[in-house]
C-alpha cells in the first residue's frame, strides 16, 4: 500500500499541498490575520485545496473494496450463471464433498431435451470454501465419459481412444494458460483430466479466470463429442 501512494502523483501532490496550506496560515499569522494577508491567504489556499481533495480522492481509491457478497456468494454465482447459460446440456448435482457439474451425454439433448444416455459427471472441483481456495493448489477434475465421446458403442481399444481425447484437451489447457497458472495432466486410469491452480482464488478477477477454465473444457467437449451427433444424423 505504501509504495502504491508513493507512486501517485496525486497523493504526492496533496502532502505538499498540506504543507504549503500550513505554511499559508502561518504566514497570515506573522502577517497579524490583517485583512491583505487574510485575502492573499485564501486565495493560495483555495488553489492548495484541490491538490488536497485530489489526494483523499486517491487515498480513497487505493483502499481495499469491500464486497457486499461474500466470496462464496460471488463464486457460485458466476458458475451458476455458467450452467444456466448452457442449461441444456449441464446442471448442478448436490454434493456434501464437492462441487460438481453434470454434462449430458446424449448431445441431442441440447435440440429435445431427451435423455436417452445417462448423464455423467463433467467436473468436480471443492466446496465453494473461502479458505479451501485461499491457496495456490486447488485441484479440478474433469472426467471423460463414453456417452459424451463414443455414445453406445464402447471403443474397441478403450484406453488409446481416451488417452488421444484426453491428451487432446490437456494441450489445449496447457497452451491457452501456460504453466505459471495451472498445471494440467491425464490420468488413464480414471479416464479423467486434473488441473491444478497455482494461484490463489480471492478476487472476482480469480473466479472469472477458473470459470473461463470450465467453459474452455466444456467446449472442447462439445468440438471432440459432435463427431457422435454427426454420425446419428446420418443414419
Amino acid at each position: 500500500m505504501k509504495n502504491n501512494f508513493l507512486k501517485n502523483s496525486d497523493f504526492v501532490a496533496g502532502i505538499f499541498g498540506v504543507i504549503a496550506a500550513i505554511a499559508i496560515v502561518f504566514e497570515m499569522s506573522l502577517a497579524g490575520f490583517d485583512k491583505a494577508s487574510v485575502a492573499d491567504g485564501v486565495k493560495d489556499l483555495a488553489g492548495t485545496l484541490v491538490t488536497i481533495v485530489l489526494m483523499l480522492t486517491a487515498i480513497h481509491e487505493l483502499r481495499p473494496i469491500k464486497h457486499k457478497e461474500s466470496f462464496e456468494e460471488r463464486f457460485a454465482n458466476s458458475l451458476e450463471k455458467f450452467i444456466n447459460d448452457n442449461s441444456r446440456m449441464l446442471y448442478r448435482n448436490e454434493s456434501p464433498d464437492f462441487f460438481e457439474i453434470y454434462l449430458q451425454s446424449d448431445f441431442n439433448a441440447y435440440f429435445s431435451n431427451r435423455t436417452s444416455l445417462k448423464p455423467g459427471w463433467f467436473l468436480r472441483m471443492p466446496v465453494l470454501n473461502e479458505t479451501e481456495y485461499n491457496k495456490p493448489d486447488v485441484k479440478l477434475s474433469f472426467h471423460l465419459n463414453q456417452g459424451t465421446f463414443f455414445g453406445h458403442d464402447k471403443p474397441t481399444d478403450e484406453k488409446d481412444a481416451y488417452r488421444n481425447i484426453g491428451e487432446k484437451i490437456r494441450l489445449l489447457i496447457a497452451q491457452k494458460y501456460g504453466e505459471n497458472e495451472l498445471k494440467c495432466e491425464y490420468n488413464n486410469s480414471k479416464y479423467q483430466i486434473d488441473v491444478t491452480l497455482k494461484f490463489k482464488v480471492v478476487t472476482d478477477e480469480d473466479i472469472s479466470k477458473v470459470t473461463e477454465l470450465i467453459d474452455t473444457v466444456y467446449k472442447a467437449y462439445l468440438v471432440l463429442g459432435d463427431a457422435g451427433v454427426k454420425e446419428e444424423i446420418k443414419q
